[in-house]
C-alpha cells in the first residue's frame, strides 16, 4: 500500500460503501483454489495484470469454439453495418470511429448463454472476489471489432487509466490472432490502485471527466518501455487487467482485432451499467443463483 491515505481510502471503500458485498464475500465467497487461479490472482496484485487461455481457467474445451461460431455468424449478419463503420474508422466523433460493437450499446446477458457461462464462470469470480475484495459487479461487456487504421492514435490508443472505481477486473478474451500491428493491448505494470508506482507520465490532453492521455515517450519516462507488457496471442487468450493502472490498445495497423471485453467493479461505484439487468424475480428461472452468489451479486442481484 503506497501510504496511509490509501490504506484508509480502501477501508472506506470496502468497509463502508461496499459494507454488504464485502460482508457477503467474507462469508459466502468460495477462495481461489487451483494453482492457476491462484498464480493469476498473484500476478493481478503485483502486476496489475495476468493470462491464461479461457480452457485453463474454465475447463470446458467446447465453451470457446462454441461461441466464436455465434460471434463469427453475428458478424455475418451485421456485415453491411461493419462495412459502413469501417469507411470511418479513425475519424475523431464523439463515439471511438475504430470500434464497432457486435453487441449493440446495451447488450442482455442471459446467464445459460454462452456468453453467460464466460462472463460468469465460478472461476473467474472467484479471482474478481479475490482481487477486488468483495464480490464484484458485471457493469460492461461487448464483443468490439477494432478496424485496421492508418489513423494517428486516439483516445483509449493512447496511454491512460481508467477512473470507473477504485479497482477494476477487465477482461479481454481474444477471438482473433492479435500481433504486435493488430492493437494489442500494452501494460504500464505496478501503475495499478494496488501497485507500487505513484508517479504519473505528462499528459498532452484531457477528454473530460479527469482522462488524460499520454504518449509513449511520456509513459516511459515514468515505466521504462522495456518493463512494458504487450498482450499478444491467440484465439482463446483471456487477458485480466486492472484498468486502474496505464494501459493503451486498439491501435490495429496490419489487421483487425475482435476481443470480448467485460468490467467488473463494486457494487458502489459510480459509473453505469451497460448491461441489460435481468427483471426482478428472473433469478428464480436460474436455480444456480441460490448456490451462487457470486454470480447473484455479478449481476445486481445481492443484498
Amino acid at each position: 500500500m503506497k501510504n496511509l491515505r490509501d490504506t484508509l481510502a480502501l477501508l472506506k471503500w470496502r468497509f463502508w460503501w461496499n459494507a454488504a458485498a464485502t460482508r457477503g464475500w467474507l462469508r459466502q465467497a468460495q477462495p481461489v483454489r487451483s494453482p492457476l487461479e491462484m498464480r493469476l490472482l498473484g500476478d493481478l496484485e503485483r502486476d496489475g495484470i495476468a493470462s491464461c487461455q479461457l480452457e485453463e481457467l474454465c475447463g470446458d474445451p467446447a465453451l470457446f469454439p462454441a461461441f466464436e461460431e455465434e460471434i463469427r455468424l453475428l458478424a455475418a449478419e451485421q456485415a453491411p453495418a461493419i462495412a459502413e463503420m469501417r469507411a470511418k474508422a479513425g475519424e475523431k466523433t464523439a463515439r471511438k470511429s475504430f470500434i464497432y460493437q457486435l453487441l449493440g450499446d446495451r447488450p442482455r446477458l442471459d446467464p445459460a448463454s454462452t456468453l453467460g457461462r464466460i462472463c460468469l464462470a465460478e472461476p473467474l469470480l472467484r479471482l474478481v472476489g479475490g482481487y477486488l475484495g468483495l464480490f464484484g459487479e458485471l457493469r460492461y461487456l461487448n464483443v468490439w471489432l477494432n478496424f485496421k487504421t492508418s489513423a494517428p492514435a486516439q483516445r483509449s490508443q493512447l496511454w491512460h487509466r481508467d477512473r470507473d472505481d477504485r479497482r477494476i477486473v477487465k477482461g479481454f478474451l481474444y477471438l482473433s490472432e492479435v500481433g504486435a500491428g493488430s492493437g494489442p493491448l500494452v501494460y504500464a505494470p505496478g501503475t495499478h490502485s494496488r501497485g507500487a508506482i505513484s508517479a504519473e507520465p505528462e499528459s498532452f490532453k484531457e477528454e473530460g471527466h479527469g482522462n488524460r492521455r499520454s504518449e509513449d515517450a511520456q509513459m516511459a519516462a515514468v515505466v521504462p518501455a522495456e518493463r512494458w507488457i504487450t498482450c499478444t496471442g491467440g484465439k482463446g487468450k483471456l487477458v485480466l487487467v486492472d484498468t486502474t493502472g496505464y494501459h493503451r490498445g486498439g491501435l490495429s495497423r496490419d489487421a483487425d482485432r475482435l476481443v470480448l471485453t467485460f468490467m467488473f467493479v463494486s457494487p458502489a461505484a459510480e459509473c453505469p451499467s451497460l448491461v441489460e439487468r435481468m427483471p426482478l424475480g428472473a433469478e428464480a428461472a436460474h436455480p444456480d443463483f441460490k448456490t451462487s452468489p457470486a454470480r447473484a451479486w455479478a449481476l445486481g442481484l445481492g443484498s
